[in-house]
């Protein structure tokens, strides 16, 4: 009770800022878009602003994929390595919807015909969990656009972070990404 009249009290005068909606995550160095619950079909949106941001520019979406049908057996990083497992096809076709909600500019771009590089997937350790990492490159009217995508399973949901900067920003959005992952895991189910 002292507690909720010492917040109201603050709020009142100023003192802090309005408190996150359950489940929003502040992260420092990144501004975060509505949650929206991350989904697929609404993936939440990521700015990087702080001092560790490339100069070029840094906007990630967030999404979780729907929970596996029960029975079925969970998904894991491995899998997404697997492509007799892994629907990259499927993954590329959202990929290329995030294109265009990272960078809207490309929404009209009609030279636009698929992605320019696909990298290989590579299985590294963030977060506690095993990620699996993916560059795709874009190429447009206006430039190419690098597009870094991470995956990972956790309790049978694939999670993804795809993200959007110049290609020559490629290193020095490293560390940001790894920062956003690291402090998305606290949103996810406790293995």
């Amino acid at each position: 009770m002292l507690l909720r009249i010492l917040t109201a009290l603050a709020l009142l005068a100023g003192a802090v800022p309005a408190m996150a909606e359950p489940g929003d995550l502040a992260v420092p160095g990144w501004r975060a878009g509505p949650a929206a619950q991350a989904t697929l079909e609404a993936p939440q949106r990521y700015d990087c602003t702080g001092q560790a941001c490339p100069s070029a520019g840094l906007a990630c979406l967030y999404a979780v994929a729907p929970p596996r049908p029960a029975g079925s057996r969970w998904l894991t990083a491995e899998d997404v390595m697997n492509p007799e497992v892994m629907p990259w096809a499927d993954y590329e076709v959202w990929l290329a919807g995030a294109a265009r909600q990272l960078k809207p500019a490309l929404a009209s771009d009609r030279s636009r015909t698929g992605f320019a590089e696909r990298g290989v997937p590579a299985l590294q350790a963030l977060g506690g969990r095993d990620v699996v990492r993916r560059d795709y490159g874009l190429r447009t009217r206006v430039g190419f656009v690098a597009m870094p995508a991470f995956l990972w399973g956790v309790k049978g949901r694939l999670y993804t972070l795809a993200c959007a900067t110049a290609p020559e920003a490629r290193q020095a959005a490293r560390i940001p990404m790894i920062g956003l992952i690291e402090a998305l895991a606290t949103l996810e189910p406790q293995e």
